[in-house]
């Protein structure tokens, strides 16, 4: 059961972190082109085919550019698309990830499935990512006055870039999945007052001055009475005859 529903969250996730990246770039972007090489992709003619997904998951892979751009430090299309997602995106990028995680460590109740529904999910939204990257991004670059070791070099660079930052969303994807779940199964355990049983009777040299049955004074009639003069039942701590 908590196999099925680790697969059963990992699923949710990728699809989630493929919708969520796509409203990110459409409503909350804050730009409104992203150049690849020497053609700029317009935000809002972008549509939830290939190019849109891409275009999203990319940029979800932000965290991963630095390394990019350590690869092809003098490649300029590469500069001028990882230029595209500036400002305030790399904070976006993190909230839109750590949204996901929430969501694995919400469908599953226990912190390591959670964790590993987040992260597994959103490694392989991400991944997926950059095969589209190899699909697309020969088909954008033709006719953009690029060699064939340019080109091969800006593919590489991006498609590097996107595993990269896959691992570091992943991660955070995983921390917050396993936090939500653990405070997820906090406020369902249910907390049971300690059972409160009556007082011990006293010791057999301590007598009874009421009947613990009916409470009648027994202080009148003799200390060796077994039985109650009302009730009849028996007294603790005295020899019955």
């Amino acid at each position: 059961m908590r196999l099925r529903s680790v697969v059963t969250a990992t699923l949710v996730v990728l699809l989630s972190t493929i919708v969520l990246s796509y409203i990110t770039l459409k409503a909350f972007s804050g730009f409104t082109f992203i150049q690849v090489g020497s053609r700029r992709l317009e935000i809002s003619s972008l549509s939830p085919s290939e190019s849109g997904v891409w275009a999203s998951l990319l940029g979800l892979s932000a965290m991963g550019f630095g390394i990019g751009s350590a690869i092809a430090p003098s490649n300029a299309a590469f500069d001028l698309l990882v230029g595209s997602y500036s400002g305030e995106w790399i904070f976006k990028v993190i909230i839109t990830i750590i949204l996901v995680g929430a969501l694995g460590g919400v469908v599953v109740e226990y912190g390591s499935g959670s964790a590993v529904a987040s992260s597994l999910g959103t490694l392989l939204a991400l991944c997926f990512g950059s095969v589209l990257t190899f699909r697309i991004l020969p088909s954008l670059l033709q006719d953009v006055g690029m060699s064939a070791g340019e080109m091969q070099e800006f593919i590489s660079a991006v498609a590097v870039s996107q595993f990269v930052g896959a691992l570091a969303a992943s991660l955070i994807a995983g921390l917050v999945g396993g936090f939500v779940s653990r405070l997820m199964l906090y406020r369902k355990i249910v907390h049971i007052e300690p059972l409160k049983l009556p007082p011990p009777p006293p010791p057999n040299d301590v007598q009874f001055r009421f009947c613990p049955n009916c409470g009648f004074d027994l202080s009148e009639f003799s200390e060796h009475r077994s039985t109650c003069p009302r009730c009849g039942e028996p007294i603790p701590g005295r020899v019955h005859g």
